[in-house]
């Protein structure tokens, strides 16, 4: 009632019913304040809606619980008050009243109206459903947002016109082991034709960047097929896939021809070395595969994830015929959301034919794969240069290193694993219960409770395990292969005899190619782009300083015109993208509550104990050096101290003080971090702390430059942007966020990859120096080689207990023979929605005929239901666009057009539920709907008369075109 523009009609039906119109009178309402110590807290429960107080036939009859007698007893609200003392506290929030003491009206139906003269008689006096979209809240605020996110009538038809299924998706269901085949082989392809490019950007790197080809084959790749679609030059077909893959192909045979001498040789010296990091990325995938296949499922009812969403785009965007692609979930208008993953994986099911459900479970082994070689590349090349430049003493291969990063971002877990594991022993020891069930889910949710914050703190073995193909799983190889270039950026400066010349052509296809991995990922997920927007600009500053030897005016100048022109050549790379993407949400705002430092321990705790070790290792020598200057002073404090003492025997040592007093400084610290979480021991003020450590041996190292400088340095900026991260979100969040749920989610797993990354280096470091290879006592390495072993171990609990419980996460608990068919989940299947059981394999009788008989991508019409429902079925595993879908997700991508939503759902009700054929006619062609579906849920949620209009001859514009016993599609001829 409140909201007359959005609910015309509820309000009126309020109105009318309570003032009698409906035929129904008020006999009596029930109602009881809350209370405290005798003072009643009331309320007005119908001013603020403009509503008539309830009024009988005699005037009002109120029941008013007493509080004294526990009893109901009659209450006059105009007379008296059954409390002392009372405070009328207006429009204020009802959440407490309402959820416990809810007012109860008790009406008469005094004239028995038929359903069909109440239905008519709100609908005249309320105007009736609103058909037009609602206007816009406030101005458009971008040069594009005249559109509101819509396509013209000619660009929604030439998307529509193709995609049709038969002629993209290969009709013979292969083996799973012919289709892994075929998709491991076009990847591979892509990335083999790409390595001579790679070659060029990653010459400063010891494997040139063999790893990096298979992410940087897919960009570009996919960015001349994009561009090719966008500008409409060709539709989005296996033919302009081909003609990508040509184009890329002569590209790179051209600089083939000119490295050949070059590239032989470097694959002569280093082919073993290189098939060891491809067996890294073979395995990862391989084993992935097995993953997928013991749950395959694209859908559960209760831990779905964004599965229905990404299905229901990944099928839309690739039988788009030019891009942008037309949103499935919001006929006539296209997708405005981050979806170039969809793109890319959309590119390689047209080049191998193999269906979105299949390809999906082969997608996220690829990527799994991707981000595990990349890890593998980036950390495996600095320990090469580390170990070039001398910064080791040992002789502990960089093969051990790269391994180590892989393991690191990849393969293990935050520490809940073993929290969870420590308390089912203590159950079973301590309390003699059982252990209890191990919970893969509640280690993505660490920052307890919920409210206030909501976060989500996924880390990259979850995001593949769970396997959402959402956008922050599209995106991870890629900002790892960001890293990797900056790699390059940093280790490639060149000696200072050359610091004049402004840049040769392979410092340019550096920053080009930067450009573009970053401009990748604002398409791909746009929370990434900022934070390696600025990493990249960093690490053109850190190499300009190496270069110039401090900082000039030509060492700024250098910097700032590589760092604009990485930002430009992402930006025109993918200017069609940003023509029509519309952000409502740009500007950050004060966090709404902070991370107590336990919960970031338990998170990243092994990496932090890496990166700390490390930072006071290297900082060893300033800190002897503090105390020694500070040895006088502190001597004579201690000397007037022991002097005062009576007893000899309390006396202690200057160094044995000094230890008890940090200790407890630092126990007390601790203590208040994990007790409070704020203020004086905090997660702030920790990083800090680590920031200052980082900082101090970061300007040391640039104050005395060395061969190992580069590497010192860009470790440190990893560090330092990871700590910078964390801190910055107890500070900020971005705006329009819920709580912090998605701030945390997005950039908490750029913080692991950047941790895991240093961390992974930095431990192969500490091996391979004095402290393990030097003179020192042997206990220090023990003790420390002991902490790092527990917290290793400790973060391998989860990937092998955690990926035991999610495979058993199976819909009904079914278990299914290994396939990578992500469908198999309907075979048999009962769901059983709110409204009635649905049985999912009859529905697919009637989208499997969808997909092979209709020709290009019409809209159709479905029933709408509340979110992470089977609602959206037919659009999601067809990806013919439908009226509307989730209603959230699409308020969410429209938020300046969120008011056309609501109306399109309540037309879908209109269009299923109205008897009448012509106003069912009009919408369906206001709509341009071309298919109407009728399953099961249709029947379930949608009156009968509505629904039996189908098949009346009073419709003779529809036409029944395929029937089964629970599912019917109708054809709305032109």
């Amino acid at each position: 009632p409140r909201l007359p523009e959005r609910y015309p009609v509820s309000r009126e039906y309020y109105e009318q019913l309570f003032s009698g119109g409906l035929g129904y009178s008020l006999q009596a309402y029930f109602d009881a304040h809350p209370n405290l110590f005798g003072v009643g807290f009331l309320d007005d429960t119908f001013g603020r809606p403009n509503l008539p107080v309830p009024v009988g036939p005699d005037g009002p009859v109120v029941v008013k619980y007493d509080a004294v007698a526990g009893l109901p007893a009659p209450f006059d609200p105009g007379r008296s008050i059954p409390y002392p003392v009372s405070l009328n506290l207006g429009f204020a929030d009802e959440s407490f009243s309402v959820y416990d003491h809810p007012k109860l009206l008790l009406f008469r139906n005094e004239t028995h109206l038929d359903s069909e003269t109440i239905y008519n008689r709100i609908l005249e006096s309320s105007g009736g459903f609103p058909s037009e979209p609602l206007s816009v809240p406030h101005p458009p605020s971008e040069p594009n947002s005249s559109r509101q996110l819509m396509l013209t009538q000619e660009q929604s038809d030439a998307r529509q016109s193709g995609g049709t299924w038969s002629d993209i998706i290969n009709p013979n269901r292969r083996a799973d082991w012919v289709s892994v085949a075929i998709w491991l082989a076009v990847a591979q392809l892509i990335a083999l034709i790409t390595f001579p490019v790679s070659f060029l950007v990653f010459r400063p790197l010891a494997d040139r960047g063999w790893l990096f080809s298979k992410g940087l084959g897919l960009i570009l790749l996919g960015l001349v097929v994009w561009l090719l679609s966008c500008l409409e030059l060709m539709a989005f077909t296996r033919t302009a896939v081909i003609v990508g893959a040509v184009a890329l192909s002569l590209v790179n045979v051209a600089l083939l021809v000119l490295k050949w001498d070059e590239v032989r040789a470097f694959f002569e010296e280093r082919w073993k070395k290189l098939l060891v990091a491809e067996l890294v990325f073979l395995a990862a995938f391989a084993a992935f595969i097995l993953v997928r296949m013991a749950n395959p499922d694209l859908w559960l009812p209760y831990r779905g994830g964004e599965k229905p969403m990404d299905m229901a785009y990944l099928n839309a965007v690739f039988k788009s015929s030019y891009m942008p692609p037309y949103d499935p979930w919001f006929g006539g208008g296209y997708i405005n959301y981050y979806y170039w993953g969809q793109f890319l994986v959309g590119m390689l099911i047209h080049a191998t034919g193999i269906a979105p459900e299949i390809a999906l479970n082969l997608a996220v082994p690829l990527f799994f794969a991707m981000t595990a070689a990349f890890s593998y590349s980036v950390v495996y090349n600095l320990a090469s240069a580390a170990g070039s430049r001398g910064l080791v003493s040992s002789g502990i291969s960089p093969i051990l290193a790269g391994v180590l990063g892989a393991l690191f971002v990849l393969l293990l877990g935050n520490l809940d694993g073993a929290i969870q594991l420590g308390q089912g022993a203590w159950r079973a020891a301590v309390e003699g219960l059982p252990m209890g069930d191990f919970d893969f889910w509640r280690s993505s949710r660490m920052m307890p409770p919920d409210p206030p914050g909501h976060e989500i703190t996924e880390f990259p073995f979850f995001t593949f395990l769970f396997a959402d193909p959402h956008a922050h799983l599209w995106a991870l190889p890629f900002t790892v292969l960001c890293i990797g270039i900056c790699a390059a950026v940093v280790l490639g400066v060149k000696s200072r005899a050359v610091r004049d010349s402004f840049w040769d052509a392979e410092q340019l296809s550096r920053i080009v190619i930067l450009g573009i991995a970053i401009g990748a990922l604002r398409l791909l997920n746009t929370w990434d782009y900022p934070t390696y927007l600025l990493f990249g600009a960093a690490a053109i500053t850190i190499g300009e300083y190496l270069v110039q030897g401090g900082i000039s005016s030509l060492m700024l100048l250098r910097t700032g015109f590589k760092a604009a022109l990485v930002f430009i050549v992402g930006y025109v790379a993918f200017l069609p993208y940003h023509l029509y993407y519309e952000t409502f949400f740009t500007s950050i705002e004060r966090t709404t509550n902070t991370t107590p430092l336990w919960q970031f321990l338990a998170i990243t705790g092994l990496f932090v104990f890496a990166i700390g070790s490390f930072y006071l290792w290297q900082l060893r020598g300033v800190l002897a050096s503090t105390l020694s200057a500070i040895r006088p002073t502190f001597d004579s404090l201690v000397d007037t101290l022991s002097e005062r003492r009576a007893n000899p025997a309390l006396q202690v040592g200057p160094w044995t003080l000094l230890a008890l007093v940090v200790s407890a400084l630092a126990a007390g610290y601790i203590l208040t971090a994990l007790a409070y979480g704020y203020g004086a021991g905090g997660t702030i003020i920790f990083a800090i702390a680590l920031i200052a450590l980082i900082v101090a041996v970061a300007w040391r190292t640039l104050s005395n430059p060395g061969r190992d400088t580069p590497v010192t340095l860009f470790v440190s900026l990893m560090s330092g942007t990871a700590v910078a991260l964390v801190l910055g979100l107890d500070v900020f969040r971005v705006e329009g966020d819920i709580e912090r749920m998605n701030s945390v989610f997005k950039f908490y797993m750029q913080v692991w990859v950047l941790l895991a990354l240093a961390a992974a280096f930095i431990v192969w470091r500490l091996f391979g120096s004095e402290l393990f290879n030097g003179a020192r006592p042997w206990g220090y390495r023990y003790v420390w080689a002991g902490g790092l072993a527990v917290l290793i171990m400790s973060a391998a609990v989860y990937p092998v207990l955690g990926t035991q419980d999610r495979l058993r996460d199976r819909f009904n608990g079914n278990v299914t023979p290994l396939t990578l068919n992500g469908l198999a989940y309907v075979e048999g299947t009962i769901y059983h929605e709110s409204e009635g059981p649905i049985d999912l394999e009859a529905d697919f009788e009637g989208i499997r005929w969808l997909r092979e008989n209709v020709q290009g991508s019409p809209i159709i019409l479905e029933a709408n239901t509340p979110t992470y429902r089977w609602g959206g079925r037919v659009s999601i595993y067809t990806g013919l666009p439908s009226v509307v879908g989730w209603q959230w997700h699409q308020e969410q991508q429209r938020w300046d057009y969120r008011q056309m939503v609501a109306p399109r759902i309540r037309d879908v009700e209109r269009m299923y539920s109205t008897p009448d054929v012509l106003v069912a006619r009009d919408l369906l062609d206001q709509y341009g709907v071309k298919y109407i579906y009728v399953g099961q849920l249709e029947r379930s949620y949608y009156s009968p008369e509505g629904i039996a209009k189908f098949d009346s001859d009073r419709a003779p514009y529809l036409s029944k075109v395929f029937h089964s016993d629970e599912v019917a599609i109708y054809e709305v001829l032109n």
